[in-house]
């Protein structure tokens, strides 16, 4: 089942520079971002367990009293080692109150969410409010008992119970 609650909610964040909770505090706002320092800087969020993400929505520092354009990148792992890129913004179109969604017609696996923040027009420093993730629970069924339920049913000799 898919949710609309935001998996990355207070989910843990690795990051060598910053305050990396931020990102995840569920606080939008442009007093309280991650402050990355100089670009390039990265994060990496542990949602706890393997989802399928269908949805992973980014928030930029965003202030109506400037005009501030990130580029970023968006990648995601299953093992924190291998991550694939789903996502990124190479332009400098302004960031906007609402953030912006990365939907996914086909559901991605992951357990962690990697954001590596590679410009800012305004100045050499990167700055992030919110990541926020939707999905379902990746849930790998053993259907071996199922299988052999069926075939002990398939195998049973219907004659003599008629």
């Amino acid at each position: 089942m898919i949710t609309n609650l935001n998996l990355a909610l207070y989910k843990d964040v690795i990051t060598s520079v910053g305050d990396g909770s931020k990102v995840t505090d569920g606080i939008i706002s442009g007093q309280n971002f991650w402050d990355g320092d100089k670009y390039p800087s990265s994060f990496v969020i542990d949602l706890g367990k393997e989802y399928f993400l269908n949805e992973i929505k980014v928030h930029p520092l965003y202030r109506d009293t400037e005009t501030r354009a990130y580029q970023y990148e968006v990648y995601v792992s299953c093992d924190n080692e291998s991550f694939e890129m789903v996502a990124e913004k190479k332009n400098d179109e302004l960031e906007v109150a609402a953030g912006t969604s990365y939907f996914f017609e086909d559901e991605i696996k992951a357990r962690y969410i990697k954001v590596i923040m590679t410009k800012n027009n305004v100045n050499a420093y990167v700055h992030m409010s919110e990541v926020e993730a939707y999905g379902r629970l990746a849930v790998e069924s053993d259907k071996s008992q199922l299988q052999q339920s069926i075939q002990d049913a398939q195998a049973i000799d219907s004659s003599i119970y008629t």
